[in-house]
């Protein structure tokens, strides 16, 4: 679904491991199958740096828009 939407928004697709903390293995091991994904540079959240672009807000928003739309069909 997300390789579709990059596709669609002529974005370049890569995946990584989230390189901090999440809850995402608490859902994993509970089978469910989390993806982490929005904006920002990882390297700056949570320091006196921290800042995001907001032409990255928008296109998260996209995104997430047209996965809920992907979703509800």
């Amino acid at each position: 679904m997300l390789k579709t939407i990059y596709n669609q928004k002529n974005l370049d697709f890569s995946q990584s491991f989230f390189k901090s903390d999440s809850d995402a293995p608490i859902f994993w091991q509970s089978g469910i199958k989390p993806i982490i994904l929005g904006p920002g540079d990882l390297a700056v959240a949570h320091t006196c740096d921290e800042m995001v672009d907001f032409n990255e807000v928008l296109m998260a928003a996209e995104i997430y828009s047209f996965i809920l739309e992907m979703v509800k069909g």
